[in-house]
């Protein structure tokens, strides 16, 4: 048997060249036990599984190719790809991947990776170390910068409450007496307290669905991510399961890789991702949110609200 080690799982659509970058960052950084999967979420273009293909084939590691149909019963290679024939979403995309994960006995632990991710030091070590050491831990994170070296504020947040997200999408988005920028700021935890990146570490609601840790069995047990959802809310989702096990999750900015930033949906129209963005709020809140009367007539009006826009955006681009 293999030993215990590390799955990094990536999902990429359309993202081949950082997929491949991100892992040859982390080959020229790593030195924990570590296993691949890579799973690409219907890329329409054809070319962009077959560079994966040859990437993998022509590393000198154990390799294998899957299809959606695909339930392999033994340890996986170092590198395993798994072609999907569409597009899922974020979740389920992922999920399919988390399956493969939880079939290996050798894998303990699960690292989700956004494929724009750059590795420029060795975190993995000290995460799972961290991880280890810290009994109530749910996920971990590493600080996260941009290309440009700052702090991706993402990467350690408290959660928004109910009504900050009813109130982005009743106001359309629109700043009201600073309403929505207030709660930004508020959520972003080494924005409003930037001195706490200068701490070995620290407890956060919601750390950056780029890149996080996380113990193999804590996620087959929360249930892995909600297949409701295609885009968006993930990290609020994941939170709520957490701290319903009772386990905090935690930024470690000691260490630090970069996230070059939404290569996956600069594609995507704006639209699309505006009503995804609506539909997992609408899952987030009735699921997860335990809202008020209040809370759930104003949502009711912020829906209508918002999918009036989304037409209204809609008929012009039309015309």
């Amino acid at each position: 048997m293999t030993q215990d080690c590390t799955a990094i799982l990536i999902l990429t659509y359309k993202s081949s060249t950082d997929t491949i970058n991100c892992i040859r960052s982390i080959e020229a950084c790593n030195s924990a036990p570590v296993k691949y999967i890579v799973v690409d979420n219907g890329s329409p273009d054809k070319g962009e599984t077959e560079r994966l293909d040859e990437f993998f084939s022509q590393s000198g590691h154990t390799y294998v190719r899957l299809s959606d149909s695909d339930h392999p019963e033994n340890e996986l290679p170092y590198f395993t790809f798994l072609a999907s024939g569409e597009n899922d979403g974020y979740a389920r995309g992922n999920n399919k991947g988390l399956n493969l994960a939880y079939a290996d006995p050798s894998i303990k632990s699960i690292l989700i990776l956004n494929s724009d991710i750059l590795f420029t030091e060795d975190i993995l070590p000290t995460l799972l170390a961290f991880r280890q050491q810290q009994p109530d831990c749910g996920l971990v994170t590493p600080l996260i910068v941009s290309g440009k070296g700052r702090i991706d504020h993402c990467c350690a947040r408290k959660a928004p409450t109910n009504w900050e997200q009813i109130l982005f999408f009743l106001f359309l988005k629109r700043d009201f007496f600073h309403m929505l920028s207030q709660a930004d700021i508020r959520q972003k935890i080494l924005q409003s307290h930037p001195e706490m990146a200068a701490l070995p570490s620290f407890p956060v609601d919601m750390p950056s669905g780029a890149c996080m840790l996380i113990d193999k069995e804590l996620f087959r047990q929360i249930g892995s991510f909600d297949p409701r959802t295609f885009l968006y809310y993930e990290e609020q989702i994941l939170h709520k399961k957490l701290k319903a096990v009772s386990r905090t999750s935690y930024c470690v900015p000691t260490v630090k890789c970069t996230h070059l930033g939404a290569t996956s949906t600069q594609n995507i129209p704006g639209i699309f991702l505006q009503r995804c963005n609506l539909e997992s709020a609408d899952i987030y809140l009735k699921h997860y949110g335990d809202m008020t009367l209040p809370q759930r007539l104003a949502w009711s009006l912020a829906k209508k609200a918002w999918l009036l826009r989304l037409r209204i955006i809609s008929s012009r681009h039309k015309a």
